[in-house]
């Protein structure tokens, strides 16, 4: 049932499909689905609305996806099998930058006192938010608190070690 599911979705959203199962955390918001995706932010949501259409993918918040564990457990197959290596791991690498990047810009609003960490140029293609003051800060880490936790664990399996050091609240 699943397969046709997915036979039956645009090549951008089967693209999507795999990759977003390999998101670090139990949801994943559109922005840090933009970096994993290496697409704009209009992009993003037209492949998460398709699959949403399709029933792979629940809005769960607004602007928060997650996916029941055994279709996760799919679009990682489908990962597997339709990606190669360098691309998965690219996209997973987007995903644990911007959590690493907008955590770091989320806490120096937070903690302006402290001195600001050079966390180095983050992986081309992802796009860490832009948050403009304390609030949206806040707002982020109280969103989705546990994923930048769980990209740090990913990183650090990975032996990314510039992703994993000197992470904020770590």
């Amino acid at each position: 049932m699943l397969s046709w599911s997915h036979h039956a979705m645009s090549q951008a959203a089967a693209t999507a499909f795999g990759l977003l199962g390999l998101a670090p955390g139990e949801d994943i918001g559109v922005p840090a689905a933009a970096s994993l995706l290496a697409l704009s932010g209009a992009d993003t949501r037209c492949v998460l609305r398709e699959l949403e259409d399709g029933h792979l993918l629940r809005q769960h918040l607004p602007g928060r996806y997650r996916m029941h564990d055994l279709v996760r457990l799919y679009a990682v197959d489908r990962a597997d099998h339709d990606h190669p290596e360098a691309v998965r791991t690219s996209a997973v690498r987007r995903v644990a930058d911007f959590y690493l990047h907008t955590a770091f810009a989320a806490d120096e609003l937070l903690q302006p006192l402290l001195p600001p960490v050079d966390a180095g140029e983050p992986a081309d293609g992802c796009r860490p938010l832009g948050l403009l003051d304390r609030a949206a800060a806040l707002e982020w880490f109280t969103a989705g608190h546990a994923n930048p936790l769980t990209a740090q664990d990913l990183a650090a399996a990975r032996g990314w070690a510039d992703s994993v050091t000197g992470w904020p609240g770590c």
